[in-house]
């Protein structure tokens, strides 16, 4: 199963877990959609790097900047912004690489 999910903390607030998981239904993708609800964005990313087959997650308040030091790429809009709200995880051989951008700019 493919796993895609919302980093930040709070989550109680977000509409996004329901949105997500009803969109995969309609869709008839085998995905789920996981809060990553963690008071320190460490805990977040260790939480997403033991989760199988996580693709990609949102990043939401308080996370969007300090989530940076961690990401292995930035994309160059992302950078010049100094915030992400989106992270592409990629599986290859070394671990997770993870790669962040501001889908806002677009």
């Amino acid at each position: 199963m493919t796993c895609y999910g919302l980093i930040g903390h709070p989550l109680s607030h977000s509409f996004s877990k329901g949105y997500f998981e009803g969109k995969f239904k309609e869709l008839g993708l085998n995905a789920e959609y996981i809060n990553f609800d963690f008071p320190s964005v460490e805990e977040a990313i260790d939480a997403i790097s033991r989760t199988e087959g996580i693709k990609g997650v949102n990043v939401t308040i308080p996370f969007k900047r300090v989530v940076i030091p961690f990401l292995h790429e930035l994309d160059p809009e992302a950078e010049a912004i100094g915030a992400v709200n989106t992270l592409r995880i990629v599986h290859c051989e070394e671990g997770l690489r993870i790669k962040g951008f501001n889908t806002d700019v677009i």
